[in-house]
């Protein structure tokens, strides 16, 4: 049948993903999709959209495996809160420095090509992932305080976007050095500054 796909949109949307982190949007053109995912590019069009389009499933899918990691992570961690704070922190770190994906983050590389332009799509997803994360971070930390593990002379809020702050930069670095153990022992320092046991 003529309208019979033949290939894996999941499969596909990996490899566009792949493209997208490791080169960014504005530098990614539709035959760098082509050629990375090995489907014409009236066939990318019509089961994906356009190149922008493109980015905004790539950018939903990313973020669905993020969201399922994490959860994952912090449901699995029966520790203390603090643990679970930590385990929520390193989740990042981990996908950041994953040998077998693009150095750093999605979000973050994005972040930096889109931060300028408040008037894109792209940046209201990324803003509104930001303020989704903080919050559920801001929660983890309140639960820890509440147990005595974080200091609580500052705000939970406070606390959730200094650990944002050093992910994001530490996926940054990441992405200029490729030294995991560097990386993640600026998340450890942050950590430990947090906790009071």
């Amino acid at each position: 049948m003529a309208n019979v796909k033949k290939f894996d949109e999941d499969a596909v949307l990996d490899s566009i993903l792949s493209v997208f982190w490791r080169q960014g949007y504005e530098a990614t053109s539709l035959d760098n999709l082509v050629a990375a995912t090995g489907v014409k590019k009236q066939s990318l069009y019509n089961t994906f959209g356009n190149k922008e389009a493109m980015f905004h499933k790539a950018y939903d899918h990313y973020l669905a495996k993020l969201e399922a990691a994490l959860e994952e992570t912090t449901e699995a961690c029966d520790g203390t809160p603090m643990a679970r704070v930590r385990a929520f922190v390193e989740s990042f770190i981990g996908i950041a420095t994953d040998p077998a994906s693009p150095a750093g983050c999605l979000v973050t590389n994005s972040a930096v090509e889109f931060g300028y332009q408040q008037d894109s799509v792209i940046y209201t997803l990324l803003r509104d992932h930001f303020r989704t994360i903080e919050g559920q971070l801001e929660a983890l930390i309140a639960e820890a305080q509440q147990a005595g593990e974080i200091m609580a002379d500052r705000p939970a809020d406070e606390l959730a976007r200094f650990l944002i702050g050093t992910i994001t930069a530490s996926a940054v670095i990441f992405r200029l050095k490729r030294d995991a153990d560097s990386t993640r022992s600026i998340v450890d320092t942050a950590l430990g500054m947090l906790d009071r046991r």
